[in-house]
């Protein structure tokens, strides 16, 4: 799971600049709004991922899975995504206040 924090930013810190921009987003607020969105919906689409390919969870379990397990990431990582978004957030704000 350590790996993925990696390849997740990778992901949605360039993805996050470009919805910004794209849709005008120059206030902080709603750019660290946009990366705790991106964060929690990457946490449970990974989620969903692992869940959706183990065998060993059958029929509507799996969604209870997934929702758990998604859910559960998310605030195990917030410890360390968090402060990560919230410099994100500055350093994108501040970017868009010079242009």
């Amino acid at each position: 799971m350590w790996t993925l924090i990696p390849v997740l930013l990778a992901i949605n810190i360039p993805l996050g600049y470009f919805v910004c921009r794209r849709y005008e987003i120059h206030t902080y607020g709603k750019i660290f709004s946009v990366g705790l969105a991106q964060y929690v919906v990457s946490a449970l689409g990974v989620a969903t991922l692992l869940v959706f390919t183990d065998q060993g969870i059958q029929g509507e379990q799996r969604l209870l899975a997934a929702l758990y397990l998604g859910f559960a990431g998310v605030l195990a990582f917030a410890v360390f995504i968090v402060p990560i978004i919230l410099l994100y957030a500055y350093i994108l704000y501040r970017q868009f206040r010079k242009v």
